[in-house]
């Protein structure tokens, strides 16, 4: 990995949102939920990325990760949209974590998408101004996650976490790298159910084989053991 497109990885500043071919527009993933109109069912699970004690710029809940934001970029099969899972911290949207620990904090999720065929292709990890110091996905290391979401059901993702690497710097101070997305964890269902509207409930849960576009993949992605 390195930056401003040097090597594997480029410089980005969004999120992505709906695909344009002349524009991409930084939102908070949940306004991609929101956006959803008609037919519809809903992806949870859990994302986690890595976090250290007061090590870093970007302090939130005690626990601070190493860029201001950090996505897990999905897109629709049929090209015709996209959204992030996301971890947002020293800007104005930072995100409600719902578990933080020593090394790693997340949150629960429930997103309404349309129905159709999905996949998670991707990483970002931007730390913006006034370092620029942002990385992405080249074309060639980018990976396929597929799942599926179909009307009046929910799509369990399970447990995603995309780390950082910390490493000396300059002058004692700690400098962060991007790292892998993990996938394998259980996600604890139950607890990504509550984050669903009413009319979720009682929906068929379907579970997603993410495990089945790993052959695919990058050595960006690892798959771990089931943990909490």
């Amino acid at each position: 990995m390195s930056v401003a497109g040097i090597g594997r990885f480029g410089s980005v500043f969004v999120v992505f949102s709906v695909i344009s071919a002349c524009q991409s527009t930084a939102i908070a993933p949940e306004a991609f939920s929101n956006s959803v109109v008609g037919a519809h069912g809903y992806i949870v699970g859990s994302f986690a990325v890595t976090c250290s004690q007061n090590r870093s710029l970007v302090e939130y809940e005690g626990c601070a990760q190493g860029f201001r934001q950090i996505d897990l970029v999905f897109l629709s099969r049929n090209g015709t949209s996209s959204g992030a899972l996301s971890s947002w911290a020293g800007m104005a949207n930072n995100t409600r974590q719902d578990f933080v620990k020593a090394d790693e904090k997340g949150h629960f999720f429930c997103l309404a998408l349309s129905p159709g065929e999905y996949y998670f292709n991707s990483t970002s990890y931007v730390l913006g101004l006034p370092l620029h110091k942002d990385f992405y996905l080249k074309d060639e290391e980018k990976f396929d996650l597929p799942f599926s979401v179909k009307a009046d059901r929910i799509t369990n993702l399970g447990g995603l976490k995309v780390t950082t690497v910390e490493q000396g710097a300059i002058l004692g101070t700690h400098d962060h790298l991007p790292g892998r997305v993990e996938i394998g964890r259980r996600g604890d269902v139950e607890k990504a159910l509550l984050k669903c509207p009413a009319q979720a409930t009682g929906f068929p849960i379907d579970e997603a084989n993410l495990r089945a576009g790993v052959r695919k993949s990058s050595k960006v992605l690892a798959v771990v053991p089931e943990l909490p």
